[in-house]
């Protein structure tokens, strides 16, 4: 594609690109503006209790208000309810500060979780406000589950037929009436086969290729070693609903031996389990035992550290939020390591060694995860008063009812087994030696674990559209009312060259040809190379599909690396976050470089657990992200919305004139705007604002 300076307006694809930038860009800071207490408290509704409060993070707020807060149970939640609770919670673990990935040297399992939620919102995002562009279907096609092709054109087709059309009455209407997939028509057995392959590419991408996802693996297993099971099973079998009810919340919540409730159920002692706040205590617990005994292996060893180095490196794990980051200031802009600045800070200037660096920042990343863990215990299970507690408590008497209709519709004993036995075999799988990695699990044995158990899921969900009425219509309305978020408005624009962006193409355009020609030139050549980016990777996604929808049909299992373009926009997320300097003076690097996969492979026990995640060929991945840092340069914040919303008067209510539009507005450099993805040229920011049509 050649580049027209003077050319006045964006192509479709060109449009395309840039609505996907805006997005990726805006997600993943919203999400990551969490961690401050300020903006959970300026969220929005239903945070605030006013329903025309401005939101400091509009497209959050946007997908919890269309989707989350209008769920059956938990739309009887109360307004009190989400800002004495809920908010109250939100705020508590901001104000934790739990530590940087810059600091501890590698990606932490927050930052892992967060990129994985952002790459997610973008899409369901783009979604909602965009819409699904209205495409014409082939009337009685038959669809092949085992044929490539026919998998990705039945999702389309699926969404096609789900947006614009009845196929979620017909769906709950055979769902009711056989729980066999098999009995299902075509389309929605080659749709279940491109579900399953996604889902089984999530899952081994988290807990196989990311250099994370065995070291979280552990967490997983004692979690669920400490679930009580067996006593829930029991609970459940309980004939009143009531009864059944309120010794469930008692299982999950009270503060007691569990093993009273084992005996009166006639269970063994060995599965006695505990309450909730207590697993997640004593699962934190076990990790800051270990940290400790590694902390003290540290301070132990003699000529690396001095004592004082180490009170140093102990009192910034303390420190505000604030003072934290001005030493991580002056890190990136000295080109200096943390541990330099972190001794400047205290007065100390003195030089220490590579090998006395390297052992420096080992000890400051277990004592950063040291104090987390003791932050999250005293915030989630030793609070006054207990916040997570009433919070639960309100969501089951939100759910009571629907409770109280699946008791009598479906076996829910059953149900938790049956999730049991998933997570066991799940465990079983994941779980590789990293020393050998004999055989490291491929995407097709996580698409063979979940075919495997669906058919559990299939019976769940046939029982409950046949025998709960009242559940059938709920989710149903429920369904039409989520779907219809994706419908096109009609305003893609005249011709093909402004319906890029779907519904906010002719925002998009508008911004474009506000720019001044240089910063068009500019921005037209960025945006060709992302139109390219985005080009690639479809093509890889669709030959991984490929790949492994053929393996599936003749039983091999071989793909190390599966399709799924949020896949690359995660990946490209975490690769870009900034990492302390390996050396006392060195540029920042980032997490894509060798040595933070190395220390990101390291487990809580200090073993290395790195060895799957360099095991798929260069030819496998993803090509790396083009930057777009004149497209987006500096971002602005997201609390400036305030006069936006004041101007447009928005109710965040009414869903039919809900909407996003455009703003084109001059900022000012930020210090802390990452260094891609972030303003619309130099002196302009593309911002996404939710406000009304008016």
């Amino acid at each position: 594609m050649s580049r027209n300076t003077d050319e006045a307006r964006l192509s479709s694809s060109q449009l395309r690109s840039l609505f996907d930038v805006l997005t990726h860009n805006e997600s993943y800071d919203e999400i990551q503006n969490l961690k401050h207490s300020s903006v959970i408290s300026d969220f929005g509704h239903p945070i605030q209790t006013s329903e025309r409060a401005p939101s400091s993070s509009p497209l959050l707020q946007n997908l919890l208000c269309r989707f989350i807060t209008s769920l059956p149970g938990l739309r009887d939640v109360t307004a009190e309810a989400w800002s004495g609770k809920i908010a109250v919670l939100a705020s508590a673990l901001a104000d934790c500060n739990l530590s940087e990935s810059y600091d501890k040297g590698a990606i932490g399992i927050r930052r892992t979780l967060s990129t994985a939620i952002a790459s997610i919102v973008e899409s369901v995002s783009r979604g909602v406000l965009g819409g699904l562009a209205k495409q014409p279907g082939v009337p009685g096609r038959k669809y092949d589950p085992s044929n490539p092709e026919d998998v990705q054109t039945a999702w389309d087709d699926l969404l096609q037929q789900a947006v614009e059309g009845d196929l979620v009455d017909d769906l709950f209407a055979k769902i009711a009436a056989t729980d066999k997939l098999s009995e299902q028509s075509s389309l929605v057995q080659s749709a279940h086969q491109y579900i399953i392959i996604t889902l089984a590419s999530f899952m081994h991408y988290t807990l196989i290729v990311s250099p994370r996802g065995q070291t979280m693996l552990p967490l997983l297993v004692r979690a669920n070693d400490l679930l009580p099971y067996f006593v829930i099973r029991q609970t459940l079998k309980v004939g009143n609903a009531a009864s059944m009810v309120n010794g469930l919340v008692k299982v999950v919540l009270a503060k007691m031996n569990m093993s009273s409730f084992a005996g009166w159920f006639g269970g063994a002692p060995s599965d006695s389990g505990m309450n909730l706040l207590h697993i997640i205590s004593t699962v934190l617990t076990w990790d800051v035992n270990v940290l400790k005994k590694r902390a003290s292996s540290v301070e132990k060893q003699q000529g690396t550290l001095t004592t004082s180095d180490l009170v140093a490196i102990r009192e910034y794990c303390h420190m505000s939020h604030e003072d934290q980051q001005v030493i991580r200031d002056h890190s990136t802009s000295d080109q200096s390591s943390v541990i330099k600045a972190i001794f400047r800070h205290g007065g100390k200037d003195n030089y220490i060694d590579t090998e006395g660096h390297k052992k420096a920042l080992e000890y400051l990343a277990i004592q950063l995860s040291i104090s987390d863990r003791d932050k999250l215990i005293q915030s989630l299970c030793n609070r006054q008063p207990d916040i997570l507690t009433s919070t639960i408590r309100i969501v089951v008497a939100a759910y009571e009812p629907i409770i109280r209709s699946l008791h009598k519709a479906v076996n829910l004993s059953d149900g938790v087994h049956d999730m049991q036995q998933f997570m066991s075999d799940l465990i079983d799988l994941a779980r590789v030696d990293c020393r050998t990695a004999a055989k490291t699990p491929t995407v097709e044995d996580f698409c063979i674990l979940l075919q495997k158990h669906s058919e559990s899921s299939h019976r769940f969900l046939h029982q409950i559209l046949k025998n709960s009425p009242q559940s059938r219509q709920m989710y149903l309305e429920y369904s039409h009312l989520a779907l219809s978020q994706y419908k096109c408005k009609g305003r893609q624009g005249a011709d093909d060259q402004a319906s890029g962006a779907g519904d906010m193409s002719v925002d998009l355009q508008d911004l474009y040809t506000s720019l001044s020609p240089e910063a068009k030139a500019t921005v037209s050549e960025e945006l060709e190379h992302y139109t390219h980016y985005l080009y690639t990777l479809q093509i890889k996604s669709s030959g991984k599909l490929t790949a492994v929808v053929e393996n599936l049909a003749k039983e091999t299992s071989e793909t190390k690396l599966g399709p799924g373009i949020f896949l690359a926009k995660w990946q490209a997320l975490i690769d870009a976050t900034p990492i302390t300097p390996e050396y006392m003076e060195a540029p920042v690097r980032t997490a894509n470089s060798k040595s933070v996969k190395d220390a990101t492979a390291i487990d809580t026990d200090g073993g290395n657990r790195g060895l799957l995640a360099s095991q798929h060929n260069e030819q496998d991945e993803y090509p790396a992200q083009p930057s777009c840092s004149e497209t987006v340069r500096n971002n602005k914040s997201c609390s400036r919305a305030t006069t936006i919303y004041e101007q447009w008067g928005v109710d965040i209510q009414d869903f039919n004139v809900f909407k996003v539009k455009i703003l084109n507005l001059r900022l000012l450099p930020s210090k802390t705007s990452r260094p891609s993805l972030s303003s619309i040229s130099e002196h302009y920011a593309a911002k996404l604002y939710l406000t009304y049509q008016m």
